[in-house]
């Protein structure tokens, strides 16, 4: 009987292990680093107590070429950075997925991420924002140049700035909506628990993440969805206190 006990827990070790299945990241990112010398490139993701942990790492080559691996079991959200993440690149990875980086990250916004079909609906909600995005940097980079000239008056200067933040904000909100019909168009998806997740922070209550995180399909049980309702649940406590 002990025997039979053994050989069974042993069977159930060996096949939790053989769940996970290697993943593979490879591919070009020019322009990365110093030219003269090879740079390292890490892979990351987050622990669901969210926590960063290091995968995998490799020195780039000249040339930008590189290759990354790591085990998973699951969907999950890694990303490729530099030593200071001043270069973050986020991969949605499906697990056995053999993915491919290509681009330049001087050209951030087109390096192209395929092999999983989780990123390309990642890659679908960021083009549906692509417009916004980029006549948001306009209206920036406006505001900036605007404020170093001296040919309009104080009043005048405050006068077009307010309104420069106000079409900032109107794109804003549009941008908001779009992601939150996102989320609830794919509410078991990984990508779409990620944006409640990364979003909860730019929001003032647990009521506000609350409704986005209603949009979600909770039953899913995913690290972000766990983290939010972590969130939720201290914010709550803060809240009563007040």
């Amino acid at each position: 009987m002990k025997k039979i006990s053994l050989l069974v827990v042993a069977l159930c070790f060996f096949f939790s292990c053989t769940n996970e299945k290697l993943f593979k990241i490879s591919g070009t990112l020019t322009d990365f680093g110093n030219p003269n010398e090879p740079t390292i490139l890490y892979l990351k993701t987050r622990t669901a107590d969210d926590i960063v942990i290091l995968v995998d790492s490799v020195l780039v080559d000249r040339d930008g070429k590189f290759a990354v691996k790591g085990k998973s079991s699951e969907t999950d959200l890694y990303v490729l950075a530099d030593r200071d993440n001043a270069i973050v690149i986020r991969i949605f990875v499906d697990k056995g997925s053999k993915i491919s980086v290509t681009g330049s990250v001087t050209d951030f916004a087109n390096i192209k991420v395929e092999g999983s079909k989780t990123h390309s609906l990642y890659n679908k909600y960021l083009k549906s924002l692509a417009t916004i995005m980029e006549q948001q940097e306009q209206i920036r980079e406006y505001y900036f140049n605007i404020s170093y000239n001296t040919y309009l008056s104080d009043s005048e200067l405050e006068e077009v700035q307010e309104e420069l933040v106000a079409e900032f904000e109107k794109l804003g909100e549009e941008g908001n909506k779009i992601t939150r019909d996102f989320i609830a168009a794919n509410p078991r998806s990984l990508v779409a628990a990620f944006l409640v997740y990364a979003n909860m922070y730019k929001l003032e209550n647990s009521s506000e993440i609350e409704a986005q995180l209603q949009l979600l399909d909770t039953n899913a049980n995913n690290k972000y969805i766990t983290l939010v309702k972590q969130h939720i649940n201290m914010l709550k406590e803060t809240e009563d206190t007040e």
